[in-house]
């Protein structure tokens, strides 16, 4: 009878100290959790509000915000964000010092947001002050050390009182000023905007001895992604091409840049006399600096104005004369192979004349003759195959190619092309 009691009272003493230390256990992993979130907190903690709370809160408390703008299919915004953002230390900086929130510039608020703010290039930040006026943009992945100081940067930018508009302003008193068009410049670039025409001004008001120093080409980075043919300052390389090398700049540097945003400006004002200027200057760059041919500039311009039956024929010559070569050097072949790889692609997505579509198919099969492993080039080599009606081959190709993708484990790209596979045995007629 004791022994039965006994047992009763250990069994029932047990189930206790089982609740006791669940209890305790769960109390404990609530702390640490707590613990974690506010002792501990790692990286940039970013607003969960939509955009007029976030300009309400900046208005409210007084202050700065700072704005990631990126896109979902963006890889060095997705960089950015998985190793830098969440740092600890980037995370103290921005916390303390600005209000901090992400858009995409595809959804929602961002598109508005990337609209009024002109962004044209993922990842872009943006500093606003309290009332939401641009103070500072910049753009790209970077490394934690320089995101840290493009925020110290911000902070001095917002401590400077004199806005845009008075500079505009004191401009029209002060452009033979070369003092004052340097600052103005300065502030410009601060906010991501052209400085195009005020480089032509400043270089105009220098003697021709003073045209290249330092002091310029450093003016040249800071504008490298405005310069254009047809201006001063696309000249000045032009003339001084040895006193340049003699302070250790290539200009081919600036003029590649130049010929790029001249051919951007081109499509998007559809200026086919800029066209072929951007052409002839792009000809005259050695071939052993610059790679693009003019087959490549037309292809890219009428790909961008939606002109099929021009992008076709363009695309075609530069595949068929160029990207197909037979001698191809091995030092080429990953350039070729990507190349191929996206014009192929392009067609896949929006072209459905046959004969065209057949000549993709074997640009793509060539850049699998180069990487036999790579699964972006399968999934575009079985898309067309799929689109050309040869079925049973493109689920065969689809088939390898997530085999392969899984070894990467990406993700969203296995789960994509496993739903391409499904829609391929349903014989749905859009991928």
């Amino acid at each position: 009878m004791l022994a039965k009691v006994y047992k009763v009272h250990r069994f029932t003493q047990i189930r206790k100290d089982f609740y006791y230390f669940r209890r305790m256990k769960i109390k404990l992993l609530i702390s640490l959790l707590i613990l974690l979130h506010f002792g501990y907190s790692q990286g940039i903690e970013f607003e969960e509000n939509n955009w007029e709370d976030v300009l309400t809160k900046a208005v409210e408390i007084q202050k700065p915000i700072f704005v990631d703008v990126y896109t979902t299919w963006c890889k060095p915004c997705k960089l950015m964000s998985s190793q830098v953002f969440n740092i600890k230390e980037v995370g103290d900086v921005y916390n303390a010092n600005f209000i901090c929130c992400k858009v995409d510039a595809e959804k929602g608020d961002g598109i508005r947001i990337a609209k009024e703010y002109e962004v044209n290039a993922f990842p872009t930040y943006l500093f606003l002050n309290a009332n939401g006026t641009l103070v500072m943009k910049a753009k790209g992945s970077m490394s934690p050390e320089e995101f840290l100081t493009l925020a110290l940067s911000a902070k001095n930018e917002l401590s400077n009182p004199k806005s845009i508009v008075e500079w505009e302003n004191e401009y029209v008193q002060k452009k033979t000023d070369t003092a004052f068009l340097r600052a103005y410049m300065e502030k410009n670039t601060h906010l991501g905007k052209s400085n195009t025409k005020l480089f032509d001004e400043y270089l105009a008001l220098l003697p021709d001895d003073q045209r290249v120093s330092k002091e310029i080409i450093n003016m040249y980075y800071e504008e490298i992604n405005h310069i254009k043919i047809h201006t001063l300052a696309y000249e000045n390389l032009q003339r001084n091409q040895s006193k340049f090398y003699k302070l250790g700049t290539n200009i081919y540097i600036f003029i590649l840049h130049a010929t790029e945003n001249s051919l951007r400006e081109a499509i998007k004002n559809g200026d086919e006399r800029l066209l072929e200027d951007v052409v002839e200057e792009n000809e005259k760059i050695p071939k052993i600096i610059n790679l693009k041919r003019k087959e490549e500039i037309y292809m890219d311009y009428y790909k961008s104005l939606n002109d099929e039956e021009n992008y076709i024929r363009n695309a075609t010559a530069y595949c068929e004369t160029w990207l197909m070569s037979k001698d191809i050097a091995p030092v080429l072949r990953e350039i070729y192979s990507e190349n191929l790889n996206n014009i192929a692609w392009n067609f896949f997505e929006r072209i459905t004349d046959l004969n065209a579509l057949k000549n993709a198919l074997r640009w793509s099969k060539r850049s699998l003759e180069f990487f036999p492993d790579n699964y972006m080039y399968l999934d575009t080599y079985a898309r067309l195959l799929y689109k050309l009606g040869k079925i049973n081959k493109a689920i065969a190709m689809q088939k390898k190619a997530i085999k392969l993708v899984k070894n990467t484990k990406d993700e969203e790209n296995i789960a994509k092309y496993e739903e391409i596979l499904q829609k391929m045995k349903q014989r749905e007629k859009k991928l």
